[in-house]
């Protein structure tokens, strides 16, 4: 499921590498010239909508490049419901490649993709930009350049943008230290990379890619013990913000074979996620990423009830079938097959007004809880 995957970036990806970018925060957007395979949606700002352009630079030939968009398309819907009239909110993604072979890629996801993806029309973006590495991402406010780096961070820095708690200075120093940082990891130097990944996490303590450089550090050492402790206590520091956080402690607890604490950080994540999006993050690792017989059976559904209840949930018809969707999926799994049913053609017939391209697989969960019903009634 593409929420499922999106939310999971953070789970196998050490740190992305470092583009070599020759532009610089408060310069001129440069152009981006691409063959759109998937164009950008238009959408009219209002009269004091301020505009968030994202330029990604991807590649489809590399490994991480299906978890990066759908990585992006969590967050435009994400941030399209929460700053709704306040911003607009641009994602493009160009790659290096071919347009032939884009089109072969695209042709091969299942379900299509939503975000806007085009090839570079004669490397002119990338020229103009002065990429060299991927995956890395530009953001520009109302045309001019205010951050560069990795994918990973775009999360917590959209989100301080559009906030108005953005520091351009302090990014700047953050930024030094994370070029120390992943210049360490590529000479092959992971204590001293999670020795500055410390100071960062000193002025963001919610930086997603020094926690994983720790925790890097800490698995090539197989010290599962010091990385739960080490999650324990980011999430102690960033309170109601360590949504991701959380699902990173719960998936090392399940790798550490630790099962002892999962069910704390069971109760203490669904306590403390207090955002739709964190909540249905939440719900949907829980049922994809549960240790058999560990599953909290009781907990998931009120979780995915509290959810369809939440304001502004039904006014994204996206998320809302997304929601509902999730939601079917927790009522199969403790076999009230009806009312997995139930959800699951709500979900259909949202679909369906959408067009939306999850439609097929909507439909053919729907498809299973029925079969599944039917044998479940044959003698």
């Amino acid at each position: 499921m593409r929420r499922f995957t999106a939310i999971l970036i953070f789970l196998g990806v050490v740190c992305s590498a470092v583009a070599q970018i020759n532009v610089a925060p408060g310069m001129k957007m440069p152009d981006v010239d691409a063959d759109w395979v998937k164009p950008l949606r238009r959408v009219c700002p209002g009269k004091d909508t301020k505009i968030m352009d994202i330029v990604v630079f991807s590649d489809i030939n590399t490994q991480e490049n299906i978890q990066t968009l759908r990585y992006l398309e969590s967050l435009e819907s994400k941030f399209r419901r929460a700053y709704q009239g306040k911003w607009l909110l641009k994602i493009r993604v160009v790659v290096p490649n071919d347009k032939a072979t884009l089109d072969s890629f695209m042709k091969l996801s299942d379900p299509s993709y939503t975000i806007a993806i085009g090839a570079d029309n004669n490397g002119r973006t990338y020229r103009n930009f002065v990429v060299t590495r991927v995956p890395e991402a530009v953001i520009g406010v109302n045309g001019a350049i205010a951050w560069i780096g990795p994918v990973m961070d775009l999360d917590s820095v959209v989100s301080a943008i559009m906030d108005g708690t953005f520091s351009l200075e302090e990014y700047r120093g953050i930024s030094r230290m994370k070029m120390e940082m992943q210049t360490a990891l590529r000479s092959g130097l992971p204590d001293v990379a999670a020795k500055t990944a410390e100071k960062i996490l000193e002025k963001n303590p919610g930086d997603m890619t020094s926690i994983q450089t720790i925790l890097y550090s800490y698995e090539l050492k197989n010290q599962s013990g010091n990385a739960i402790r080490f999650l324990e206590d980011r999430i102690a520091k960033c309170g109601k913000k360590a949504g991701g956080i959380h699902l990173l402690l719960l998936d090392r607890i399940v790798r550490s074979g630790n099962l002892s604490l999962w069910q704390k950080a069971v109760d203490n994540a669904i306590k403390n996620c207090t955002t739709s999006d964190d909540k249905l993050n939440l719900a949907a690792f829980l049922l994809e990423m549960s240790p058999r017989f560990y599953f909290p059976a009781e907990q998931v559904p009120e979780l995915c009830a509290d959810i369809l209840k939440m304001p502004g949930t039904s006014d994204d018809p996206e998320f809302h079938a997304n929601a509902m969707e999730i939601a079917a999926r927790a009522e199969f799994a403790v076999c009230r097959l009806d009312n997995a049913i139930a959800l699951q053609k709500k979900t259909v017939e949202l679909r369906k007004q959408q067009k939306s391209p999850f439609l097929k697989n909507s439909l053919r969960a729907l498809e299973y809880y029925t079969k599944i019903k039917d044998l479940s009634v044959k003698k």
